[in-house]
């Protein structure tokens, strides 16, 4: 497995590539995506996934995915109820494992194995709101 932080040169902003088997994930990718493709491409590897944590950026600047298609986000029901639920459990998670979602896959690709708790308790989190998810008001 290799892993390698990213990071512009004007910017504070990091970004993660992580490859395993010949195939590369991409995290909190930065604007350009060229870098990302040389890299795989010289490795001998094949972008399979990107995932971004930081959607203001893609809002902020109309960001496009690779096809050029643009990216759409479906706003949410606004209400106090799901704020005052969903705020402080979101809080609650970060606060109990120290990281957010974007880090802590990261971290696995270090072999910090601790984090397989968070991880599982967020996959068990993820399971249970499946479950529930037609009782709540969305």
């Amino acid at each position: 497995m290799h892993v390698e932080q990213l990071y512009t040169g004007c910017l504070a902003q990091g970004a993660y590539y992580i490859e395993s088997n010949g195939e590369a994930a991409i995290i909190d990718p930065l604007r350009e995506i060229q870098p990302y493709l040389d890299k795989a491409a010289g490795r001998g590897a094949k972008i399979k996934y990107v995932l971004e944590t930081h959607f203001w950026l893609i809002k902020k600047f109309g960001l496009r995915d690779v096809q050029g298609n643009p990216i759409v986000f479906t706003p949410k029901k606004k209400s106090i109820p799901r704020s005052l639920m969903g705020g402080p459990i979101s809080g609650l998670g970060w606060a109990l494992t120290g990281v957010c979602p974007g880090p802590l896959s990261v971290n696995m690709g270090h072999a910090y194995w601790a984090l397989l708790i968070a991880i599982a308790g967020g996959l068990l989190g993820t399971y249970s709101y499946g479950l529930i998810r037609e009782k709540l008001s969305h």
